[in-house]
């Protein structure tokens, strides 16, 4: 079906989102965008007033997010809720609405193409407020919009894809969610040398954990220099060939967050040896302070690709350490085609409002970026600090969080080696999470 957006608006940012629709999954087979067509199946009017005589459908645009002469950090949004029959979907408004329908004799009841570049181009994080940044140096996840409004939970712009397919083709996606397994590698061991072992007694007498198996590793580690804790690749790394699997070792850095392996550890070439029978593709997990510097980047990715004798196209930042304005471009420019870095880091979810790979947008030459973006949708860590914080058992949580995501997404995981230390408080409901979403599409 070919759709035509018929407006006078010229924004790159609404060529951008058009884009973005003709290449997602859940349409891309039967539908196809265009601007002012000359020929389609459906014409859609797109601007500030309806011509009362007109037949089209029409969005009335809300001339705010597509043009870049506006700045947000001083606005208020709002998440107003609107069904379509037993559907819901929820828009970026600069003004808070009544729930509604969507859609009443073909008028839109929200500019949901704005409401789209406003998740996937991450705007939001342009400009903001000095008090609203963290330490390190990003918005703080608890202001971002879909965190204020509690809808990261599920992917609110997949699901406004999957109604627009329902309006005009009378077919919701019945799609089975795929997953990407992907794992960042901080660590390769727990105990470095002799005085490592007094320092993680200490820590673990301090928080009370288990102390009895911190002295079974030792002397297993005494025993075989293979065996330690953070050894859990045969554990984590999936078989499955059904879906898409990534590993990102992290290779340097000078931050206090950084760490540095040797790449002839015994362990670490038991990793790579691993991810190369179960057909993981390898990527760099470049350091804290390379999100804006080109030369770390550069350095950490030719040290691995190196020792591989084969070139990196894939990373994901470390801590998540990402500037939305010149990170992607320093990514590019090192050679790297796909980045896996937008997630949270204290809750489980979608924060670019879609789990499906993209591309993203270039603020500085307001065009398409190059570079395809992978969202982190769920993160041991971070399912770690919500279970926490919410008081809820990490196995419910993230079993909770995929039966409401079965259909019409994808969900990309990160599970670390070293959060599968028996040590840790967490260890069993992390392991029974691991092991849910390693069984999920597979027959019972």
């Amino acid at each position: 079906m070919k759709i035509s957006i018929d407006t006078k608006f010229s924004f790159p940012r609404l060529n951008y989102v058009l884009s973005f629709l003709n290449a997602n999954p859940l349409l891309s087979d039967c539908m196809a965008f265009s601007l002012n067509g000359e020929s389609a199946d459906v014409r859609i009017s797109y601007g500030l007033e309806k011509d009362e005589n007109s037949k089209k459908f029409f969005i009335k645009a809300q001339d705010y997010f597509f043009s870049d002469k506006h700045q947000i950090k001083n606005l208020v949004l709002f998440a107003n809720a609107y069904s379509y029959e037993s559907y819901k979907v929820h828009s970026v408004e600069i003004t808070q609405q009544p729930s509604q329908s969507f859609l009443v004799d073909k008028v839109f009841a929200f500019d949901f193409l704005e409401a789209i570049f406003f998740h996937i181009s991450r705007v939001e994080e342009l400009d903001v407020k000095e008090e609203l940044l963290n330490d390190r140096a990003q918005i703080t996840e608890e202001e971002l919009f879909s965190i204020k409004n509690r809808i990261e939970h599920y992917p609110v712009v997949d699901r406004l894809i999957a109604l627009l397919k329902e309006i005009f083709l009378g077919d919701l996606p019945n799609v089975a969610t795929s997953l990407t397994f992907s794992h960042d590698i901080d660590f390769i061991r727990k105990f470095k040398g002799p005085f490592s072992f007094s320092k993680k007694l200490i820590g673990t007498v301090l928080s009370r954990k288990n102390i009895k198996e911190l002295l079974n590793q030792k002397e297993a580690l005494r025993k075989d220099k293979m065996d330690d804790p953070y050894n859990t690749f045969d554990k984590i790394l999936t078989y499955r060939e059904d879906v898409q699997k990534k590993i990102f070792f992290l290779m340097g850095g000078g931050h206090a967050y950084d760490n540095v392996y040797e790449l002839n550890d015994p362990i670490f070439k038991k990793a790579i040896k691993v991810c190369r029978e179960r057909n993981y593709e390898i990527g760099v997990h470049p350091s804290f302070e390379s999100w804006q510097d080109i030369n770390l980047i550069l350095r950490e990715k030719e040290r691995l690709e190196k020792y591989l004798g084969h070139s990196i196209k894939i990373s994901r930042q470390h801590y998540l350490h990402f500037d939305i304005t010149r990170t992607p471009s320093l990514l590019l420019e090192a050679g790297i085609e796909e980045d896996f870095s937008l997630g949270f880091t204290k809750h489980v979810g979608f924060r670019c409002g879609t789990g499906f790979p993209y591309r993203l947008y270039d603020f500085e030459k307001e065009e398409e970026s190059n570079l395809i973006e992978c969202p982190l949708v769920f993160m041991d860590s971070s399912a770690i600090n919500q279970s926490k914080r919410e008081e809820t058992d990490l196995e419910i949580l993230a079993q909770a969080f995929l039966l409401s995501n079965t259909n019409g997404t994808h969900i990309t995981l990160n599970f670390h080696n070293s959060r599968f230390d028996k040590t840790e408080p967490y260890f069993e409901s992390l392991e029974k999470a691991l092991k849910l979403f390693q069984s999920f599409g597979l027959p019972s």
